[in-house]
Parts: structure tokens; C-alpha cells; sequence
């Protein structure tokens, strides 16, 4: 729908517009998940999670009655021609699209293979507790949100697929740092380079996905969860082989393996002079 709504705007704007959306997301995953556990613990009543749940889906769904309708009916006739299913089955599975979600997906293996790890990094060593698995994701959102915003600034000027390799390849050093940690208080001072990688991921990927097919932005969106499925794959696969035949710091060592091929295919296809997203279709 943002996109839909930004396409008067050229490329580099919209996804400026998507940064700064995706880290108001971000910053709810900092907010919501301590105030509710705050009022949870004065509360001593872990049920009362169900009844804020359901009235945040309340709110939403009465927002969605708001203004979800005239946003909606604003961009009904747009791309009517591309809404078959066979068209769109037809565009996804293009060699030039597949292959571009293929290497995002590998690129991104960072992200599964670090939620399946970092739990057992950090209550494996003395100290260790799983307030520290929730200290930590909340901090890695936190520094997620500036990183969010500075992704679309350099956007302006610097092609989007420049930035998510030079950004998952940052992500690819925490992966490779965390399989040398040996305490707690390590894992820390690398959220920061965590966070860097993750922020380009949620808000580059989207934006890089979308821009392959500008005039059916929906389309283009689906790709994402096209894309993480393919990535969470990897993940399983990196942490089940990797993590079983040689240890968890092989496993994290192994996923930045995956990642590179994934930055070497995604600069294979959109490096060459006059390779760019809008010109795919």
C-alpha cells in the first residue's frame, strides 16, 4: 500500500519512505513487547497477554475500517491487466526475478542462522541467562532503527543492490565474530554490527524486491515472503548440517559462507552496465 501510494515518486524516494516506515515498525518492537511484559509482571498474570492482543488487533482492524477502505479503493484499477494468476506465476518464476530472490534469500541467512544460535551462545556460557537473549534483542532493535534511516538516505544516491551486500556483508562479520565469542559481554559489543545488517534486511530487501516490478508493487512485495521462505530454509539447513557435523561456531561460520555466495550472485546479475531493477520487465 505505501508503495502504491509513493509511486508518483521516483524509485530512490519510495524507498527512503519504506526506511523510515519500516523503522516506526521497528521502534513497536522495542515499545510493545516491555510495556506489556511490564504490566504483565505487576500484574502476575500471564493470561492478560491475550487480552491485550486482542485489543491491539481491535484497534487495528477499526483503523483498517478508517482508512484501509478509501486507500484501498484509491488503487483498485492499477496494473488490472497483471492480476491473473498465471500472469503473476509466470513473472515470479522469470529467471531474472527468481535468481534475484534466490540471492536474497541467500544473502539473508545471517538472520536465521543468528535466532536459531544466539540462544545457545549465550546460555552456554557461565552468566548467561535468557534475560540476556531478550536484553539483547531488544537492544538489536533499538540500534536497528537509526541504521533503518541512514540505508535510506545513501539510497538517494547509491544503487539499492550496492547497499545490501556492502550491508550483509557487515551482517556476514557479526555471523563470523560471534563463532570466536567465548562470554556474554562479546555478544554485546557486536549488536551493533548485528543491527546494521538486520536494519538493511527488513528495510533494503523490501524496497529492492518491490522495485522489480514498480507498476505492480503488491507483486513485488509478495516476493519478500517468497524470499523468506527460501531463507529460512537455508538457515535450517546451515544450523541441522553445519551444527551437527562441526559445532555451533561452525554452523555460524558456514552460514557466512551462504552469505557470500549470496552477495557474489546478487553482483553477478546487477552489476553489468545498465543492469538495473526497473528494466527487468
Amino acid at each position: 500500500v505505501i508503495r502504491s501510494q509513493t509511486s508518483e515518486f521516483g524509485s530512490r524516494d519510495a524507498a527512503s519512505i519504506n526506511s523510515v516506515v519500516r523503522s516506526i515498525y521497528a521502534a513497536s518492537w522495542i515499545l510493545v513487547p516491555g510495556l506489556v511484559g511490564l504490566y504483565i509482571a505487576t500484574r502476575k498474570n500471564i493470561s492478560d497477554s491475550y487480552s491485550i492482543a486482542a485489543a491491539a488487533f481491535a484497534f487495528c482492524f477499526l483503523i483498517y475500517l478508517v482508512f484501509g477502505t478509501s486507500v484501498k479503493n484509491n488503487t483498485v484499477g492499477q496494473g488490472s491487466a497483471w492480476t491473473g494468476f498465471k500472469t503473476a506465476l509466470s513473472l515470479v518464476a522469470g529467471r531474472q526475478i527468481f535468481l534475484r530472490v534466490l540471492a536474497l534469500a541467500l544473502i539473508a541467512t545471517p538472520q536465521p542462522t543468528n535466532g536459531a544460535l544466539l540462544p545457545l551462545f549465550i546460555t552456554h556460557f557461565p552468566g548467561g541467562s535468557t534475560a540476556d537473549v531478550g536484553l539483547l534483542a531488544g537492544l538489536v532493535a533499538g540500534l536497528e532503527i537509526p541504521f533503518m534511516l541512514l540505508g535510506g538516505f545513501f539510497n538517494r544516491s547509491i544503487p539499492t543492490w550496492i547497499i545490501i551486500i556492502v550491508a550483509e556483508l557487515t551482517h556476514a562479520a557479526y555471523l563470523f565474530g560471534l563463532g570466536f565469542v567465548t562470554a556474554t559481554w562479546k555478544i554485546y559489543l557486536l549488536a551493533i554490527i548485528n543491527a546494521a545488517g538486520a536494519a538493511i534486511m527488513l528495510s533494503m530487501h523490501l524496497s529492492y524486491l518491490q522495485d522489480l516490478m514498480p507498476d505492480r508493487p503488491g507483486l513485488g512485495t509478495s516476493l519478500l515472503s517468497i524470499g523468506s521462505l527460501l531463507n529460512k530454509g537455508f538457515g535450517a539447513v546451515v544450523f541441522a548440517s553445519a551444527g551437527t557435523a562441526i559445532g555451533f561456531s561452525g554452523a555460524a561460520w558456514f552460514g557466512v559462507i551462504v552469505t557470500l555466495m549470496g552477495c557474489m550472485l546478487l553482483y553477478i546479475l546487477d552489476s553489468r552496465k545498465g543492469s538495473h531493477a526497473r528494466s527487468l520487465l
